[in-house]
């Protein structure tokens, strides 16, 4: 046993001797490792959403009071577009089928609550849908969209006016 524990002995201080150096003199080495070059963040801006409105529309349908006013195919030439810079322009058409776009603008304005919008047209327009009228309720399915309001400033008792568009195309 004796002879056993002074192998060890023996091993451990060659062990020892070997790992040492000369040159160490006490002071520990760490690897020096070169720095990370990180790449700035790439900032994206985020999608601009545009409001479901924004497009141009073609009228479809006509309805005082719920009834169809049967639209001809002339008067459904019209078209109504929703800038996104809350700007309307409107090309009508004439008795004679002919397309008017001239003075024929008006602003839109989204609302607090869902569905909710004013669309105005200017006081010197001789916009045949929307002239004096602001359009509350806007519902949209699909490709159509249908304006609604209460009228209550033309004749003796109040009617609904609502308009159903079909979307010709997005901006």
């Amino acid at each position: 046993m004796k002879n056993f524990k002074a192998l060890i002995l023996a091993m451990m201080a060659i062990v020892t001797m070997a790992s040492c150096s000369s040159d160490d003199n006490g002071i520990i080495k760490t690897p020096i490792t070169p720095p990370v070059v990180v790449d700035p963040p790439v900032v994206v801006d985020p999608p601009v959403v545009l409001d479901a409105i924004v497009g141009e529309w073609r009228i479809d349908v006509m309805y005082f009071d719920g009834d169809d006013v049967k639209l001809n195919d002339c008067e459904r030439k019209a078209v109504v577009i929703f800038e996104k810079e809350n700007i309307l322009n409107e090309a009508a058409v004439d008795y004679d089928c002919t397309i008017i776009t001239d003075d024929r603008h008006g602003t839109w304005e989204k609302g607090d609550v869902s569905g909710d919008y004013k669309i105005r047209t200017n006081a010197d327009s001789f916009n045949a849908f929307y002239n004096d009228v602001e359009f509350t309720q806007v519902v949209f399915e699909g490709d159509t969209m249908t304006t609604t309001c209460v009228i209550t400033n033309q004749g003796p008792r109040p009617y609904t006016l609502a308009l159903k568009y079909v979307k010709v195309k997005s901006e």
